[in-house]
């Protein structure tokens, strides 16, 4: 019984360790992810292969158990919205478990595939695959594709200028909505200067970056912002809040697209543009 207690509370102390890991600081839910699972599948693998028999196997794989849903079953339940962006992240113990029992019963050759197979999905979910699961998550689909109708609008240029959406007809416009007090957008900012620099010359498409101005913000504080950065691509300001209603926008930084026609085609995070950018027009 000790020696289950003992596991138990190493699992326990694992996960604790390893839940900072989910901080963008320290790498974020999709590096954290990878890390959990292959962390997991080592330990479960571990100790399963020095158990005597199927009998503490069995017990060893409930002492790693146990802790994990303790701590994250109650933790979804209650708050799953909240906590639905992490959902992967803490389900990643579990997988990484999953694989450790695999490879203690698989035999050798499948033992070298199972971790091809794992190293890729790993590395998958790690550089691409969680941010479908994000958008997922904060805008209800996985690709960001929809087909919505939006009213005639205005933005407001740095200068005070007003633009209607009439004159962005005929083009594809992809706009970030974005504040001054979010630390994301600004991490993804240099995403969006790689497109407005790549496809600059492209007549067919227009990035802006959208700032929804906060009350503690000084006049023209964005695009100076922007300016001191060093990136290139024009600053919109949302003439009032009633604009980010009308384009459905909870939380920030969100990516708009909108077709030649001014439907919304688009809802998510920048990460998963290129896909929908390249379906729709010609980047020659």
């Amino acid at each position: 019984m000790k020696k289950y207690l003992l596991i138990a509370t190493s699992s326990l102390l694992l996960t604790i360790c390893l839940v900072p890991l989910g901080m963008d600081e320290l790498g974020g839910h999709p590096i954290k992810f990878s890390i959990v699972n292959l962390v997991y599948c080592c330990f479960t693998f571990y100790l399963l292969r020095s158990a005597p028999d199927a009998a503490s196997r069995l017990k060893a794989i409930g002492a790693i158990t146990l802790p994990v849903l303790l701590l994250f079953v109650p933790l979804h339940s209650l708050h799953f919205l909240e906590t639905l962006y992490a959902l992967p992240s803490s389900a990643a113990h579990l997988t990484g478990i999953c694989a450790g029992i695999f490879l203690t019963y698989a035999s050798t050759a499948r033992k070298a595939a199972f971790i091809s197979f794992f190293a890729i999905a790993s590395l998958w979910i790690t550089t691409s695959g969680y941010s479908f699961w994000a958008n997922k998550a904060f805008y209800g689909t996985f690709t960001g594709a929809v087909d919505e109708p939006i009213p005639p609008f205005s933005l407001v240029t740095a200068n005070g200028q007003t633009i209607s959406s009439s004159s962005m007809k005929g083009h594809y416009v992809v706009l970030d909505f974005w504040n001054t007090s979010c630390t994301v957008c600004f991490k993804k900012f240099p995403q969006l200067e790689q497109y407005h620099t790549r496809y600059k010359n492209n007549s067919k498409v227009k990035f802006f970056a959208v700032n929804v101005p906060l009350s503690r913000d000084a006049p023209g504080q964005a695009a100076r912002v922007i300016k001191d950065d060093g990136y290139t691509f024009p600053v919109l300001l949302a003439a009032n809040k009633s604009l980010t209603s009308l384009f459905k926008v909870d939380s920030y930084p969100t990516v708009i697209i909108l077709d030649p026609s001014q439907r919304i085609i688009y809802r998510g995070l920048i990460d998963n543009i290129e896909t929908p950018l390249r379906e729709l027009a010609d980047y020659q």
